[in-house]
């Protein structure tokens, strides 16, 4: 079954599938080899039913509900009302009071929760597989790690689990995992997603990150849950350009090492999927209607 957001909205619309459909698929999904190490806990699954089945009821108000019917996990470090949160830590874990205004936001909006993945440990990590919860395997080679710190969140998207999933990202920990799995792995600026609910890695500039198979989808997600929350500290008064400026509409510059400050030691693999990715890149986008212009840049490391 394809979870990917606009099909799943397509076959909302056309009556081909119902939330509760959706819902029953993937809670028969999550005792499957491929989910080993991705959950460190789920949602009951009767609750995952009754608000599937009461999403299916309101399919007149899909308009209303961007986010309606899709289902989504979340990185055990962010908090959801009445379950625990352990950031992969037992001796840590507490019980949450109230829920991230963040996943709130995606409730809101028809989103389904399913349940908290696993990740490094205190997310402090950025080869997932620093947790006594398991290892979630890497989805194109269970011989590979799958990046973390934020690994079960990206191989929730990757596996096809989850519409999409709330990760956490300080210096790498929301896109390491989406290129080890091959999803799409978002970090938005610091502020933009409130940071209340979350154990930090940092607090002046983590942030809660998303993950979708599709950059387009990860983008409308972001233009559905980015606001200002006055509780939070680190919520910019000013949040004007947070989504336009995200807008496929605009130009999109992407920089590149010059030729000669490219080191690859040897390793004729990784220079050849470097060169792959760039260009891979560059059409991917051009076919998404970006434009794309690359320049070099000096590298100040």
């Amino acid at each position: 079954m394809n979870l990917a957001p606009r099909h799943l909205r397509a076959a909302y619309r056309s009556g081909e599938l119902k939330p509760s459909d959706v819902a029953a698929h993937v809670l028969s999904r999550l005792d499957d080899a491929d989910q080993s190490g991705v959950w460190i806990s789920t949602a009951n699954p009767q609750g995952v039913m009754a608000k599937a089945r009461a999403l299916d009821a309101r399919i007149g108000e899909i308009g209303e509900l961007p986010l309606y019917g899709l289902v989504f996990s979340v990185k055990d470090c962010i908090d959801v009302a009445d379950e625990q949160t352990t950031s992969a830590c037992p001796e840590f874990a507490y019980t949450a009071k109230d829920t991230s205004p963040v996943v709130a936001d995606a409730i809101a909006a028809g989103a389904i929760y399913l349940g908290k993945t696993n990740m490094d440990q205190f997310a402090t990590g950025l080869v997932g597989v620093r947790s006594p919860y398991g290892i979630a395997r890497n989805p194109h080679n269970p011989d590979y790690i799958p990046g973390g710190s934020s690994s079960g969140a990206a191989v929730s998207v990757a596996t096809g689990t989850s519409s999409f999933a709330f990760g956490t990202d300080t210096g790498g920990s929301g896109r390491v995992p989406a290129s080890y799995c091959g999803v799409t792995g978002f970090k938005p600026a610091p502020g933009a997603f409130s940071q209340r609910g979350m154990v930090y890695a940092c607090r002046s500039f983590d942030t809660i990150s998303l993950y979708t198979c599709d950059p387009r989808d990860g983008h409308e997600i972001y233009r559905v849950l980015a606001r200002r929350d006055v509780e939070d500290c680190f919520s910019p008064v000013d949040s004007a350009g947070w989504t336009e400026q995200a807008s496929p509409a605009r130009p999109l510059n992407i920089a590149t090492p010059r030729p000669d400050q490219l080191r690859f030691f040897g390793n004729a693999e990784t220079e050849a999927l470097f060169g792959d990715g760039l260009r891979n890149c560059g059409s991917s986008i051009c076919r998404s209607h970006w434009s794309i212009s690359r320049r070099s840049f000096r590298s100040t490391i």
